[in-house]
């Protein structure tokens, strides 16, 4: 249809949800088949949605399932892929990284909570196993009933990280003075120490014996409310206070961006506290950051 006078063209992304499509040829997938040719000829952006028939999965994994996941649970169990995926030794495995449950409480729907745990431990026990980051998530769901869990430890690159990346310079610029030769350690006002004497393994490596004449203390991720970080900067005050006077104070930063930052840094200033927020960060820039720190919080 061409277009009406004064009407500007637009690009569109455009997703197409089938149930047929090539290799198999039929009416639909040759009418499919010349829009999506069509479609891209006018320089629109174009997704395809639909099954996959070549491919025969020796093994289902679901992501966090809460929605999509458990609609492909009910269609194995109900055995439209086959009778293979109808048994409970069906190699279906699922992997638990957000806590939503949580986070409908932090963002005050707590009655929802317990709802959400029944839903997902219901949907977990259709799986061999559920694989989680730590220790701590693994327990937190066997307490919760979800208990075929395996640790799923993610680990560091250490090409890309590690303390031979750590910058001075970078540490100049958060307001720390690096001087060879000497380290202090922190007392508070009762004369207990607040930091380790110095040892092989508090000593950063590729510091070129370099001493803090002060401390970086480090959140890198995304700023976000259910992250708790309010808690964080409160804590981080209690420490200012502990701290004696003629102590150097250690230096706060923020590595990372997300919603809560502006209220972050308005909370910050209202407290009085001084901390660097770097905004987004990533590759040779994120393993400086990391390395220059002396305190992951």
């Amino acid at each position: 249809m061409p277009l009406q006078k004064g009407m500007e063209k637009k690009t569109l992304r455009v997703v197409l949800v089938t149930e047929n499509f090539l290799p198999k040829v039929d009416g639909v997938t040759r009418c499919l088949a010349r829009l999506l040719k069509h479609l891209r000829e006018e320089g629109h952006e174009v997704m395809i949605l639909g099954p996959e028939v070549n491919m025969k999965p020796d093994v289902i994994h679901v992501v966090d399932p809460v929605w999509l996941g458990p609609q492909v649970l009910y269609a194995l169990r109900r055995g439209w892929c086959g009778p293979k995926w109808t048994t409970p030794k069906a190699p279906i495995v699922a992997s638990f990284h957000t806590n939503l449950p949580t986070y409908a409480s932090l963002f005050g729907l707590k009655l929802l909570e317990p709802i959400m745990w029944n839903w997902i431990q219901y949907i977990h026990a259709q799986c061999r196993l559920t694989a989680c980051p730590t220790l701590s998530t693994a327990t937190m769901l066997m307490h919760k009933g979800i208990h075929n869990t395996r640790i799923w430890p993610r680990g560091v690159d250490l090409n890309a990280f590690g303390p031979h990346k750590r910058c001075l310079k970078l540490r100049g610029e958060w307001g720390i003075k690096d001087f060879p030769g000497r380290c202090d350690q922190w007392t508070n006002k009762s004369g207990y120490p607040l930091t380790p004497p110095p040892s092989p393994t508090t000593s950063a490596e590729g510091s070129n014996a370099y001493w803090n004449e002060g401390c970086v203390i480090l959140y890198a991720g995304r700023l976000s409310y259910e992250k708790n970080l309010r808690f964080l900067i409160d804590s981080y005050g209690l420490l200012l206070d502990m701290i004696g006077e003629s102590d150097p104070r250690p230096v706060f930063v923020f590595a990372g961006d997300g919603p809560a930052r502006n209220s972050l840094e308005e909370l910050c200033r209202l407290r009085h506290i001084s901390a660097r927020f770097t905004g987004h960060l990533s590759g040779e820039q994120l393993a400086k950051c990391y390395a220059s720190a002396d305190i992951f919080a």
